[in-house]
């Protein structure tokens, strides 16, 4: 499963709350482009309709990550402008249920591969912290000492996380999480960075010295990290398939990225689902949905009026 990141951030008085959205993703879908006289058939990855708005409250909801096996995702809320904690959606009963409550906050949920537990990002410290699926404290992942902005599992035995070293510079590690010991892969990297699905390497943006962003990836077999492409221009996170597309958004656009030309195609746009200022795609393990997280334009014309 691959994993999305986005830095945490205290939510603007002047702007709409963030909501997420589900749809259903095809990622292998038919499609017919015409080019003057000439046909093509191709495949591709199509997100269906409706687009679902879920979440309709007054604060944020955000941070989506879907469960193993897929029958909905964990999410990051905060219902109450002070308090976040961790609550699940459900995609068959479209039921919304509160999972944690604590008094720390706990931001960046991660199902996992077990589907008993999952991990979190906790309290000021913002260390890796273990619960039951039912909520119940499960203890601290490792004895790592903090600052985590997001993570995800990458074997039974560690974790990959963005680490803020300080106010300007972030570090993508791998955790080891029986002794905390953590290794660092590169550091002035961005706020996303994604797990392939055969676990051979892990993808990162990084800002290059012109102030665009570049996609690296670091595999396994060398311990080393290349190049493979320019980020979307005015885009900042980004996330892979099951099948190992990478995907970004720009406003309401979804974009995949074609390695053999090194560009980014445009497959999906949520304008007309009032989905205009999208900031988070998450993919379900089995392909078959798509959350995504932005400020509803219909909610951003209510606050504003």
């Amino acid at each position: 499963m691959c994993a999305l990141a986005v830095a945490f951030a205290p939510q603007a008085e002047n702007r709409a709350p963030k909501q997420i959205f589900l749809a259903p993703f095809e990622e292998s879908a038919g499609r017919t482009t015409r080019v003057a006289f000439l046909v093509f058939d191709s495949t591709g990855p199509r997100i269906g309709k409706p687009v679902l708005g879920i979440t309709t409250h007054a604060q944020d909801d955000d941070e989506p990550a879907f469960l193993a096996d897929s029958t909905g995702f964990l999410f990051t809320s905060n219902r109450d402008g002070k308090q976040s904690d961790i609550f699940r959606y459900d995609i068959k009963s479209k039921a919304v249920t509160q999972v944690t409550r604590t008094p720390e906050d706990e931001w960046e949920p991660m199902a996992s591969s077990d589907g008993k537990t999952f991990t979190v990002v906790r309290g000021p410290e913002r260390r890796l912290w273990r619960f039951s699926n039912d909520g119940a404290d499960a203890g601290p992942l490792s004895s790592h000492p903090g600052g985590v902005v997001t993570h995800a599992s990458f074997s039974p035995t560690s974790a990959a996380a963005i680490v803020q070293r300080d106010a300007d510079t972030r570090a993508l590690q791998l955790i080891d999480t029986a002794t905390g010991v953590a290794d660092t892969i590169e550091s002035g990297i961005g706020r996303s960075f994604f797990i392939r699905p055969d676990r051979s390497s892990i993808g990162f943006l990084k800002t290059v010295p012109d102030g665009s962003l570049v996609m690296r990836e670091w595999a396994v077999a060398t311990r080393k990290a290349r190049e493979t492409g320019f980020a979307l221009e005015g885009a900042d996170s980004v996330t892979c398939t099951p099948a190992g597309m990478l995907l970004m958004a720009r406003r309401s656009k979804v974009f995949l990225f074609e390695p053999q030309t090194d560009r980014w195609i445009e497959f999906a746009d949520l304008d007309k689902s009032k989905v205009r200022s999208i900031t988070r795609l998450a993919v379900s393990p089995d392909g078959k949905w798509i959350a995504v997280v932005s400020q509803s334009s219909l909610q951003a014309a209510k606050k504003n009026q």
